[in-house]
């Protein structure tokens, strides 16, 4: 049994699960199962692939972001890439039992990600579609040419067409401009990839477990919150000199001998203090640590908005998160204002709060949508979480568990017949008619 992953990445369960105008969706949810997904804390690509891939959460796998601490020196984080990975992966189970080659495009982590230039939508516009055809293209080759047993694609255009257009869309958004060439960019491009689906699955023979997925999801972006310049004004981050301009942590002459607590940004914050005996220069007494990181938390959850308004912030010690914490994890993991509100941690802005460096922001919720010719209709499924899904594709593959899964199988309880054989002639027939609206058969 064959296994395709496409990731949709940042598509928001209500303009995919929702939309008629998506047929190729429409017409997996029909034959398949679906619904929300709820993600990880933090809810974000990296470490959202990592954790889809193992069932484990970004506590055991000691992935908190897109950068870490890879010691407890001062010097800047390091991106993270899938050689960070420790725990194996559902791919790995299939190689390990005789699987043959494994092709993986565009998964996030895996290669630099291109800077967004939002000044220019049009032209913005014109690259993300001309990049993604290029991708489809590239996967379609694969699919055709290429011996593989699990293939995971990740649509990663998505997210940027979100991040420069959601303003239009939303008539929620502080920027939102109704009407204009732009109005319909967001729609039009899940319609766009709705169609380039179709292409995939026409290429797919009958053995095939088809999931599309979402690791986050999509919502409007109100600002940026200046985690460092806060320090800085709350006295517990102290600089030799202020920069004459806007200039990233590590460029700045950092006091560490004075200083108690700094931040990494990112679409959450991730908060670091400097303890004595673990930081080269700690200034907080290990047993004052507790007591300095609950009022911090405090204070953070207190900090309002522009307006002098409750921003919402939820700031998490990672220990009251996840059951292991592995790596140099961050003291505070801090969602500003719901996720609504960027950590931003460059210094020199001479504010608090900023204009949103773009225009959505993950979201807390997901989506998937899973077909295959083991499973009959099973409609939406509720409470389904990120860390089910690699269970449920082992399940349905007739695969071994992987170690220290923390999910369930979504399809657990269900009578899976063997991926060889199995199922009756009236059985086969049915499995037939729906992959022919689905586009697998001719």
């Amino acid at each position: 049994m064959k296994t395709l992953v496409i990731g949709l990445d940042g598509a928001s369960p209500e303009l995919l699960l929702d939309d008629d105008g998506l047929s190729t969706i429409r017409s997996l949810m029909e034959v398949g199962c679906y619904g929300r997904l709820e993600s990880v804390a933090p809810p974000a690509s990296v470490p959202g692939w990592f954790c889809l891939a193992t069932g484990q959460n970004p506590g055991a796998l000691g992935i908190y972001g897109a950068t870490r601490r890879v010691d407890r020196s001062y010097k800047a984080p390091e991106p993270v890439d899938w050689t960070a990975l420790q725990a194996p992966t559902f791919w790995d189970q299939t190689v390990r039992e005789g699987g043959k080659a494994i092709i993986r495009i565009g998964l996030p982590a895996s290669a630099p990600s291109a800077a967004i230039d939002a000044d220019d939508r049009t032209e913005l516009h014109r690259r993300v579609l001309e990049a993604s055809r290029a991708r489809f293209d590239q996967a379609r080759r694969s699919l055709e040419n290429e011996p593989w047993d699990d293939f995971l694609f990740v649509e990663t255009g998505l997210d940027k067409i979100q991040r420069a257009f959601w303003r239009w869309r939303d008539p929620e958004h502080a920027l939102h401009e109704p009407g204009g060439p732009y109005q319909n960019v967001v729609r039009d491009y899940y319609r766009r990839l709705d169609e380039e689906l179709a292409g995939i699955l026409d290429l797919l023979a009958e053995e095939t477990v088809v999931l599309v997925v979402s690791t986050h999801g999509a919502q409007r972006l109100d600002g940026g919150f200046c985690v460092n310049e806060w320090l800085i004004r709350e006295g517990l981050l102290t600089l030799h000199s202020y920069p004459d301009r806007v200039e990233p942590l590590a460029r700045l002459n950092v006091d560490w001998g004075r200083t108690k607590a700094w931040a990494e940004g990112g679409s959450h914050g991730q908060i670091f203090l400097n303890v004595k005996g673990r930081e080269p220069e700690g200034t907080i007494e290990p047993a004052d640590c507790e007591r300095f990181r609950d009022e911090l938390k405090a204070r953070l959850e207190a900090a309002p908005d522009a307006d002098g308004k409750p921003l919402g912030t939820l700031a998490y010690r990672p220990e009251d998160v996840y059951r292991d914490v592995r790596g140099v994890a961050p003291d505070l993991i801090v969602h500003f204002g719901g996720l609504r509100w960027s950590a931003i941690d460059e210094v020199g802005h001479r504010a608090i709060h900023v204009p949103g460096p773009v225009d959505s922001a993950p979201a807390r919720q997901g989506a998937f949508v899973l077909a295959s010719p083991q499973l009959p209709p099973l409609g939406e499924i509720q409470g389904a979480g990120l860390l089910d899904i690699a269970p449920t594709l082992l399940d349905l593959t007739g695969r071994e568990r992987l170690p220290n899964l923390l999910g369930r199988s979504l399809v657990e309880g269900h009578d899976i017949p063997p991926s060889e054989g199995g199922t009756t002639p009236d059985d086969e027939e049915l499995i037939r008619e729906r992959l022919r609206g689905l586009g697998y058969l001719g």
